[in-house]
C-alpha cells in the first residue's frame, strides 16, 4: 500500500498524513475491502513504528486524529479538532 505523507517544518520530527489517503492495497490484494476499522488499525499501527524511532505521525481529516489520552477520535463529518 502507498500512502502520500507530507514531512512537517518544525522542531519535532513529524510526518503529516491524510487518512483519506488509505484507500486500498496494492496487488494482488487490490479487490480487498479497506474498511474504516481495518484503515484506522493500519494507522495506528504507523503510529506507533514512528514513534519507536522518535518521529511524531499526525494523521490528518477527514478520519482520525491522535487526541492527549493517546486514543484516536475519528470523524468524517469535518475536520477533527475544530
Amino acid at each position: 500500500m502507498f500512502i502520500d505523507s507530507e514531512v512537517m517544518a518544525g522542531p519535532k520530527m513529524e510526518i503529516a498524513v491524510n487518512a483519506g489517503g488509505v484507500k486500498r492495497w496494492d496487488p494482488p490484494h487490490e479487490a480487498e475491502p479497506m474498511s474504516d476499522q481495518t484503515r484506522q488499525r493500519i494507522l495506528v499501527n504507523i503510529q506507533l513504528a514512528f514513534e519507536t524511532r522518535g518521529w511524531v505521525l499526525s494523521v490528518v481529516w477527514p478520519f482520525g486524529e491522535l487526541q492527549s489520552d493517546r486514543t484516536w477520535q475519528w470523524s468524517t463529518s469535518g475536520a477533527a479538532g475544530t
